[in-house]
């Protein structure tokens, strides 16, 4: 399954930059996709909400049965494999949209490079300092969140004791503010630049988890509401800024490889370390999960779980963002640097366009280009009528000499 995904990432997300060389348009493109991507899990978070509670009506005919046990259980995989199959209908019907309806950019002549082993490649990113920084900086904050996500619905019922349908809710409020806060971290980006953006949206995110710690089953249910409005909002721009960098990471590779494009090896390798991030969070789960048991464990034992689920949804993450905004302040590229790798990377290949359509030179076999008789004198022949030194004169520039040379003496004159 992680397989097929990846297999459907990396190209998907690397057509972004083909779609149009112009900075704010990528901009542009980026937002439309981040939230098409938001739009699709909030409808399979509805999808959840709404199937799940028809296996447990389907459930409750099974009460009183011989086989109680595999009826439920029957009713409950019912139930999820007509959500998976809703989801991958609209999986197919998105793929066949965006095979059907989008044309990718032609690149210009030498403008994509010859096939690299993983190791080359993996060598050729990250020798670019802007990736570098830009992949660890999203790394770290994209396993906070990683872990946040992973552990909610835990850290809801046990420690906020809430019901499970309050908490789906919530999450239901996070998607779509993040959905309607999409334009407004994208008009960010356009006046203030994205390395000022995406430090403002740290700088919102970090005191926001740090306050998680605090929550408990007396918080009212208005202030756990705005808490999640307020996460939604920020892991908007964590998740579009650096998309919406990606492109400039690749105009700097390309103007120091001399124009050559290596899109797929960076969105790739952009994969390769968002999938690795999502193994370090889990695995950091799991180790604190293992102290408080299943979740029937940590109902029973409140008093060990509640403390590990606190360190685990606020600590850990609020670290995560820390080490991120270190790495955020460090970033290379601003908005000027961005406009002047644009602009030279144009005129490369502005340059190379005009090599490949330019005309050969004239040589002396040309008929259009004849030598005189003195050196270094060429005109463009037209009609024929007897040469005169004076033609150049008389004739204007149909007939012009370039350079009388060295038969015409004083004498002449």
């Amino acid at each position: 399954y992680q397989l097929c995904i990846s297999m459907y990432h990396v190209p998907y997300t690397s057509l972004t930059v083909h779609l149009s060389s112009i900075p704010r348009d990528l901009d542009s493109a980026t937002m439309y996709r981040m939230i098409a991507e938001t739009m699709a899990v909030m409808i399979a978070a509805i999808l959840t909400k709404v199937i799940v509670p028809f296996s447990e009506k389907f459930a409750e005919h099974c009460k009183g049965r011989e086989l109680e046990g595999e009826c439920v259980y029957s009713s409950v995989q019912l139930a999820y494999m007509a959500q998976a199959a809703i989801i991958s209908v609209l999986c197919a019907m998105s793929g066949i949209g965006v095979l059907m309806s989008i044309s990718e950019q032609k690149c210009p002549p030498g403008g994509h490079a010859p096939p690299a082993s993983f190791w080359s490649g993996l060598v050729t990113v990250l020798r670019t300092p802007s990736f570098r920084y830009l992949t660890i900086m999203f790394v770290w904050i994209w396993m906070g969140v990683a872990v946040i996500q992973a552990n909610f619905l835990l850290f809801a019922t046990v420690v906020l004791e809430m019901d499970m349908s309050v908490a789906s809710n919530l999450i239901l409020i996070q998607i779509g503010v993040s959905i309607l806060s999409e334009p407004f971290w994208f008009l960010l980006m356009v006046k203030f630049g994205k390395k000022n953006t995406f430090i403002a949206a740290l700088a919102m995110t970090i005191p926001m988890i740090f306050g998680l710690y605090f929550l408990d089953e007396n918080t009212p249910l208005w202030q756990l509401e705005l808490v999640w409005a307020i996460f939604g909002l920020s892991i908007a721009a964590v998740y579009l800024v650096p998309a919406a960098m990606t492109p400039d990471v690749i105009n700097q590779a390309a103007l120091r490889e001399g124009g050559t494009r290596k899109e797929s090896l960076f969105y790739s390798y952009g994969v390769l370390f968002q999938k690795f991030a999502a193994g370090i969070a889990l695995f950091v789960s799991n180790e604190v999960l293992e102290s408080i048991g299943d979740y029937d464990s940590a109902k029973a034992n409140n008093d060990q779980a509640k403390p590990a689920l606190r360190w685990l949804m606020s600590i850990v993450p609020g670290v995560f963002g820390i080490l991120s905004l270190l790495f955020a302040l460090c970033y290379p590229l601003t908005p000027q640097l961005e406009k002047e790798i644009k602009e030279k990377l144009d005129r490369l290949q502005d340059g190379r366009m005009a090599e490949s359509t330019v005309m050969p030179p004239p040589t002396n076999g040309d008929d259009d280009f004849k030598p005189l008789k003195g050196e270094g004198a060429f005109h463009a022949e037209g009609p024929k009528k007897p040469a005169s030194v004076w033609d150049g004169v008389v004739d204007g520039p149909a007939n012009s000499v370039v350079d009388l040379g060295s038969d015409i003496d004083e004498t002449d004159t």
